[in-house]
């Protein structure tokens, strides 16, 4: 699972505990049950994500804390519809109590699970200059926590005017131990990696080579997780 998948379930356990916590603390109203309706909607939509995301096995735990969580919802849409108070062993109140226990459990294990990596991009582009991500590379290439991508990207000269000419490509130029992928397979605005390394921080003030400029800092910025 990526990181950024990880913020947009906490995110949605925050709303649909903020809509569960509106529906328990009001007594019958017409829109309740529209409001439970799409609370219960977006337990599915966790439980959907949670399967894509993660192991099958580490998703199957999630999903039985998750349809617990759908049959107390189902059973607070009851009592909240026929009006009732909070007495007797399935009462409001009980229900809220153990609506609230699991959502947080849901949200604790969320905030702290194993399955989440880093997306790390490195993006050379003189295969010489390697040297410089060597280390760097090889320290996240072995960390479980972190998925790693090299992607080499094409540079170009400059001349007297400043216009690019000269494309150069040295992706089949790097070590034989570097596992990398063509550029024009990658998209960053659908990765959207958390941590990207690049060789040329000046982008296009370099008077002598350029990157490509869709790789300036600039154009990388727009796609950063936040």
């Amino acid at each position: 699972m990526r990181r950024c998948m990880q913020k947009q379930l906490l995110e949605l356990a925050a709303s649909v505990w903020n809509g569960i916590k509106y529906t328990g603390s009001k007594g019958y109203e017409e829109e309740i049950g529209a409001l439970l309706q799409e609370c219960y909607s977006g337990i599915n939509t966790i439980s959907r994500m949670l399967r894509d995301g993660l192991s099958r096995v580490r998703a199957a735990e999630y999903v039985e804390l998750l349809d617990y969580v759908k049959e107390l919802l189902e059973l607070l849409n009851e009592k909240v519809m026929e009006g009732s108070d909070d007495s007797g062993s399935t009462g409001i109140t009980e229900i809220m109590d153990a609506l609230n226990e699991n959502m947080s459990v849901l949200c604790r294990e969320l905030k702290h699970e194993p399955e989440v990596k880093i997306e790390i991009v490195f993006m050379p582009y003189k295969a010489s200059m390697w040297d410089c991500f060597d280390s760097i590379w090889k320290a996240a290439s072995n960390d479980c926590r972190c998925s790693v991508t090299v992607i080499p990207i094409p540079y170009y000269d400059k001349n007297p005017s400043g216009d690019l000419c000269n494309y150069y490509y040295e992706g089949d130029r790097l070590p034989e131990y570097v596992k990398s992928i063509p550029y024009q397979e990658y998209s960053i605005q659908l990765h959207r990696p958390d941590i990207v390394y690049i060789h040329n921080p000046y982008d296009g003030y370099n008077y002598v080579t350029s990157i490509s400029p869709e790789y300036y800092s600039s154009e990388l910025r727009k796609f950063k997780m936040v």
